[in-house]
């Protein structure tokens, strides 16, 4: 591993511990299978569970769009729960 690598796995691991713990970590994922289709998830771990959705894209989706769909679903999720955690 090479000397640069290996500083920007030490930067990424830095940041990644410094997210504070009331932070709202989001993973996504689009993926594509040898049949050409498609799908999306989000998954996040929350102090009251976790929260997994996964849905089925349009065949023959490109990749790309997968990914985009992914994220797309996640800031809906985000400010819903922003939403939700300003309501009196």
């Amino acid at each position: 591993m090479s000397s640069t690598t290996l500083n920007s796995w030490c930067v990424l691991k830095e940041v990644i511990n410094n997210i504070p713990s009331q932070a709202l970590v989001i993973y996504t994922e689009g993926s594509k299978s040898n049949l050409d289709r498609t799908g999306s998830g989000v998954f996040t771990k929350a102090e009251n569970g976790d929260f997994r959705y996964n849905f089925r894209n349009p065949d023959n989706c490109p990749i790309f769009r997968s990914k985009l769909l992914a994220i797309r679903e996640t800031l809906n999720f985000a400010l819903s729960s922003e939403a939700k955690a300003f309501e009196f």
